[in-house]
Order: C-alpha cells, then sequence, then structure tokens
C-alpha cells in the first residue's frame, strides 16, 4: 500500500544575473540530481521559512552567493514552477506529492560573485553558465523558466 502524500512542497525560483559590458548575462546551472537538464536557481521552503530567507539560504547553499553580493529587484509576476513529483521521488522530496516554487525572484549579483557548486549537497548540479538571454532560452529545459527569463528581460530593457 502507498504511504500517504503531505501535499504540496512550497519553494521559491529565482532569475540570477549579472551586468556586463555586453549586457545581462543570465545564470543558469545544470541539473544531475533526479533529472538531467538546464534550470534557473530554484529551492524548497523549510517549515516556518519566509520565501526570501528561502532565496537567501538557497542562493548560499546552491551557487555560494551571500546575500551581500546579491540585489533582489523584485518578483517576476505570474511566474511559478508547478509540477507533479514522480512517485518514486516522493520520499526523498519528503513525502510531498507536487511541488510549487513561487514567487519567481529577479536578482542582480555582483559581477564579481564566483558561484561555487561545492556546496551544493546533495550534489544537485554539476556546472554553471553565464549566458546571455537567446542562449539560456535555447538552453533552458522547460516552458515555465523560459516564460520567467522572457519577463526578466522585459524588466531589464524597459
Amino acid at each position: 500500500m502507498a504511504r500517504a502524500s503531505k501535499g504540496i512542497r512550497q519553494g521559491i525560483a529565482a532569475i540570477i544575473f549579472r551586468r556586463s559590458a555586453r549586457g545581462p548575462e543570465f545564470l543558469i546551472t545544470h541539473r544531475i540530481l533526479r533529472w538531467h537538464g538546464w534550470e534557473t536557481m530554484k529551492g524548497g521552503r523549510n517549515p516556518g521559512e519566509g520565501p526570501r530567507h528561502a532565496l537567501a539560504r538557497e542562493m548560499k547553499e546552491e551557487l555560494d552567493i551571500s546575500t551581500v553580493q546579491a540585489r533582489v529587484l523584485g518578483t517576476l509576476p505570474d511566474s511559478r514552477i508547478a509540477f507533479r513529483i514522480p512517485i518514486r521521488f516522493r520520499e526523498q522530496m519528503g513525502g510531498f506529492s507536487h511541488a510549487v516554487y513561487a514567487p519567481f525572484y529577479l536578482v542582480e549579483i555582483s559581477p564579481s560573485a564566483k558561484p561555487d557548486l561545492k556546496r551544493d549537497n546533495p550534489k544537485e548540479h554539476d556546472r554553471y553558465a553565464f549566458v546571455k538571454s537567446e542562449k539560456a532560452l535555447k538552453m533552458l529545459t522547460y516552458g515555465n523558466t523560459r516564460a520567467a527569463l522572457r519577463k526578466a528581460v522585459k524588466i531589464l530593457t524597459k
């Protein structure tokens, strides 16, 4: 008999970028835990944890980027990641049946900030890249993340 589900895992997501002489460069990571592909930063919220605290914690845990190196510009309206967690991964994901990552933040990091995946434990990502929006749109695996990136680009080009 299958174990009862806990419901919905809450989380946050972010489009992280840095400014360069060539314009904004977006940080994407190559995921290797539970699925393979390119994504932007996302992560679950701990019980009782607010979204801004979860954002700061996830940036430090996954990328070793501190809040001193980052500036939250706001959230991306109507952007979120939502999915049904496959049964084979539910135990690893805390017993949840679904996940919703919202809000989707827009975060600028210092050009001197250097992501470091060594803290990423369990190992979720094996590499990262800073790329222009056109390349990121081709590389990102999921449409909801591409849609959020398009909104970020519109905000940054106003």
